[in-house]
């Protein structure tokens, strides 16, 4: 086969010949029809059940002499430490088969998971196929739950008798004048946030735009366009320079805040349809209800 005379291991897939494949294809779609759920191969022979099928003998002991290496046993760990790994990986395997298995397959796989852990020399007296009731979502859950004012000891007595009663009970902090009136964060200044923003024009129009970083930051790249003489990396800057005209920095502000990204470009669209805006992109297209909206809203008296 045009192999050397050294010792090496080999790995041989198993394939079906043309003939096989295409009998397979045709096993599949009758068995569909028939109610097979399973179709596998297996030294050669194709095989149906409709159950999930069982592993025999030799293919057990080559996936568990595969699983050996998969499953780690920690032999360099010390000894309270290789323990908890052990178990840890006992309760996750456990765990994960009551979580995703049906009750019909569900002790089979538990005992699969115990034959693979005493293959993999796992103390058979230290191996749990049992759940433990914290991992049990329907287990220790109250039959209900209440919010109350913590009012100092007589919150605890009443969790106590209402706890008798299944009743889980959790409190919330009262309302007080001095928590309306102070906080304990200091304010963000609001050239420091994202949002909507405008920078007027010695001629009345205006520039609208939306960033997600700070309100200043994009004031300087704008400012840093027209030392540049980047016109069309900023629209404001082009007006000016093509009409002559002077951009009022001082009176830019951020029209309002709004963190996210498509609300942002919503809120610009509208911001640019209200104002005498520059030659710019008109942003987000707006639906011709918010249109008439807004055209109501200008004929409002004020």
């Amino acid at each position: 086969m045009g192999f050397s005379h050294e010792e090496r291991k080999m790995y041989i897939n198993e394939n079906l010949a043309p003939a096989k494949k295409s009998l397979l294809k045709r096993v599949n779609d009758e068995g569909k029809t028939a109610g097979y759920k399973f179709l596998w191969t297996q030294h050669g022979a194709m095989c149906t059940s409709v159950t999930k099928p069982c592993i025999d003998s030799a293919e057990l002991s080559a996936r568990t002499r595969e699983t050996k290496h998969k499953v780690p046993g920690g032999s360099n760990l010390p000894v309270t430490a290789r323990r908890t790994l052990l178990r840890s990986i006992n309760k996750t395997l456990v765990k994960r088969v009551h979580e995703v298995s049906d009750q019909i397959h569900l002790r089979g796989e538990l005992e699969h998971i115990k034959r693979v852990l005493k293959c993999n020399n796992y103390p058979s007296h230290k191996i749990c196929t049992e759940l433990p009731p914290t991992w049990n979502p329907r287990v220790g859950q109250p039959k209900a739950r209440v919010v109350l004012p913590y009012l100092g000891a007589a919150s605890h007595k009443i969790q106590r008798i209402l706890r008798e009663a299944d009743i889980e009970v959790r409190h919330s902090s009262s309302n007080k004048l001095q928590s309306a009136l102070t906080t304990h964060k200091d304010k963000r200044n609001s050239k420091d946030l994202p949002g909507v923003y405008r920078i007027p024009c010695e001629c009345g129009k205006v520039y609208i735009g939306e960033t997600g970083r700070s309100f200043n930051t994009r004031i300087k790249e704008h400012k840093a366009h027209g030392r540049r003489d980047e016109r069309e990396k900023s629209a404001i800057i082009d007006h000016a320079h093509t009409h002559d005209h002077r951009i009022l920095w001082d009176e830019s502000r951020l029209v309002t805040r709004v963190p996210y990204w498509y609300q942002r470009r919503a809120r610009e669209a509208l911001e640019i349809e209200e104002h005498n805006t520059v030659p710019q992109d008109s942003g987000l297209q707006l639906s011709n209800i918010w249109l008439t909206v807004l055209d109501k809203e200008a004929n409002l008296p004020n």
